[in-house]
């Protein structure tokens, strides 16, 4: 059943937020059970698809694919780094308002992968991988939930933009206008929802306010 006005609103406002904090709790129970199953990383890879998919316990200290591992500045630069990712995608998340729900979900699942692997390096100076994959060249560098959150967020991220947006790439003009179009008269419709509300809450004072004067003069 598909729900529009405030309500509407409000779930799509904090849908996005439950992801997030469902995200980072499944990442963060995932490394912690994997650090206590091979807190040092030398035990043998378990096979859960043979041929494809093992669990292989491993710690970076480098960024995606080790880039940096080992580099005792490297984490101080992470870190600095992540800081000025999440303040990126809170500002976009702001400047699209109530428009682009899909993209809305897209930064939650990204922003959940970048703070899942920002709280292994404040905590720990390292990163827990252990998702590890085989392909037709050979095995995908080891990684975990939060990598995968990042690469996911940033696909929607990239779809959004090719496809979704009012200015898609990917889009003709027509399409580009009616989307435009649709996005104005949506917007419209809230800015009238949130006049009609106040309108009513003032109302409403006002109401009660004379009902107040009235029990005083009848006194």
């Amino acid at each position: 059943m598909q729900r529009n006005g405030a309500d509407g609103r409000v779930i799509h406002a904090v849908l996005p937020l439950v992801l997030l904090f469902l995200l980072i709790v499944f990442d963060q129970l995932t490394k912690c059970y994997f650090h206590q199953y091979d807190p040092e990383g030398n035990r043998a890879a378990i096979a859960v698809i043979d041929g494809f998919l093992y669990w292989d316990v491993s710690y970076n200290t480098g960024a995606g694919f080790s880039f940096l591992q080992g580099q005792p500045w490297a984490q101080t630069l992470f870190i600095i780094l992540t800081v000025i990712a999440l303040a990126v995608v809170y500002v976009y998340y702001l400047s699209i308002g109530g428009k682009y729900r899909f993209v809305k979900y897209g930064l939650m699942v990204l922003t959940a992968g970048i703070l899942g692997n920002f709280i292994d390096r404040l905590a720990f100076a390292k990163v827990v991988d252990f998702i590890s994959v085989k392909l037709w060249y050979g095995y995908f560098p080891t990684f975990n939930v939060a990598d995968a959150a990042i690469t996911v967020g940033v696909i929607m991220f990239i779809v959004h933009l090719l496809f979704l947006d009012a200015d898609c790439l990917f889009c003709s003009k027509a399409r580009r206008e009616r989307r435009k179009a649709r996005i104005g008269a949506e917007q419209a419709g809230m800015t009238a929802e949130r006049g009609e509300s106040a309108a009513e809450k003032a109302e409403g004072e006002g109401a009660a306010e004379s009902s107040g004067t009235d029990r005083y003069d009848g006194e």
